[in-house]
């Protein structure tokens, strides 16, 4: 039996620091990627429309929508998701969530191994989850949680290679400690658009729909929030 052709899909990701929204179906259509300090919740829509625009679509002729859907940042989850439903509710799209720490596992660039995924958390803490790699086969070992660095740090095996935004500031702290601990290196501490859309085609062809009416962020901790200052 022949698989099945891959859906149309819009693949968004504003769960951290780096945000970005995609076009697939059988390949890239179209793609933009935004940096550190952009607001995603004022980029999403206008980038979609623009991405649907240069690709020649409507948005009814969206298949599928592949979201990260945390942990991460609770207003940039919270906006990704109310902007994934708005248009699986107007055009009757299904809608795929990912673990933004699943997605960072199966990106990792080793075929075997052990690797720790990491999305940022209140500060001096991380999002965290430990997977263990075998050719491309990504299994995962531990509950997901939130640690301080520091204690992360000082509780990884050597050769354990780490993956994710807070890389960049791991990396002194790190040394300081001599463990042996591996850090990717930074193109791939961004979520991969490109692997959010294997992974939803994937789920979506295995799982079938998820009800979207009941869909809510992980944020897997409670939001609090500070006085003065807004969280993206």
């Amino acid at each position: 039996m022949m698989p099945s052709p891959d859906k149309l899909a819009l693949v968004l990701d504003s769960s951290g620091p780096q945000g970005g929204v995609a076009l697939y179906r059988d390949g890239l259509l179209e793609e933009r990627a935004w940096g550190e300090g952009r607001r995603s919740g004022s980029l999403l829509l206008p980038v979609i429309h623009e991405l649907l625009q240069a690709a020649g679509l409507e948005a009814a002729a969206i298949e599928l929508i592949v979201i990260a859907n945390g942990p991460g940042s609770f207003t940039g989850l919270r906006v990704g998701l109310a902007t994934a439903k708005g248009l699986a509710f107007a055009h009757g799209i299904p809608i795929v969530p990912l673990s933004t720490l699943d997605i960072l596992a199966q990106q990792a660039p080793l075929l075997d191994g052990s690797v720790v995924s990491l999305m940022p958390a209140r500060k001096g803490e991380v999002f965290r989850a430990e997977y263990r790699r075998q050719d491309f086969f990504c299994q995962r070992q531990s509950d997901y949680g939130c640690q301080v660095e520091e204690d992360l740090l000082a509780s990884l095996p050597p050769e354990t290679l780490v993956i994710g935004p807070p890389v960049a500031g791991l990396r002194q702290k790190a040394v300081r400690l001599d463990r042996g601990i591996r850090f990717a290196d930074p193109p791939c501490n961004r979520l991969s658009l490109e692997w959010m859309n294997r992974m939803g085609q994937d789920r979506s062809r295995l799982e079938g729909d998820v009800d979207t009416a009941s869909l809510e962020p992980w944020y897997l901790q409670e939001f609090q929030p500070t006085r003065g200052k807004i969280r993206l």
